[in-house]
């Protein structure tokens, strides 16, 4: 299935990996909500920074109904408590779930940063990530909701994110990100 049709009526949302998508991969006309630093407090007040659809999430999700939607945070919460990031996460997708009742969610593992960052960066690390991931894995199969992990394809054998992908540690290359929009078509989510 060509990607347009693969992600027809589908709505990505996050933070700057996700603006990454928008920018640099090819996936038919799918909607993308996304800004840098986004996070789960700030999903209902941000403006999307990227492509055509402007205007907050809520008015994104009110003029359309969607098939699918692709959800990406995570990496920004790490600066919070992890247990209140997560009560809010959980919420927030109850809320996407709420305003979108049609729609398949499917819960995106937050990519990993590199081990190197990871080693000395003591906010935005893989430990933390791991953490995140888990709890976000929990709440799919507590409600229902799909969950993917892009970890399994851009990790090295340290289990952190290739250091060939990326120049910053923590965001793919340009050129990577239409390989992140080919594995998911590939796992049919």
């Amino acid at each position: 299935m060509p990607p347009g049709e693969f992600f027809k009526d589908s709505l990505f949302i996050g933070d700057s990996r996700t603006v990454g998508l928008a920018e640099y991969a090819v996936f038919g006309n799918a909607d993308v909500f996304a800004t840098e630093g986004l996070n789960v407090y700030r999903l209902y007040t941000s403006k999307n920074s990227i492509r055509n659809q402007k205007g907050s999430l809520a008015d994104i999700l009110a003029g359309k109904q969607y098939r699918k939607i692709y959800l990406m945070l995570g990496i920004n919460e790490l600066g919070f408590n992890r247990e209140n990031a997560l009560a809010r996460y959980e919420t927030e997708v109850l809320k996407i779930r709420e305003l979108q009742p049609n729609a398949k969610i499917i819960l995106e593992a937050s990519l990993h940063v590199t081990t190197e960052r990871s080693g000395w960066d003591k906010t935005f690390n893989n430990e933390g990530l791991n953490k995140m991931n888990e709890a976000i894995r929990a709440i799919a199969e507590k409600y229902g909701f799909s969950y993917i992990d892009i970890n399994e394809f851009f990790d090295d054998e340290t289990g952190g994110l290739n250091g060939a992908y990326s120049r910053d540690g923590i965001h793919l290359m340009g050129k990577y990100y239409q390989q992140w929009v080919d594995w998911i078509r590939e796992t049919g989510e």
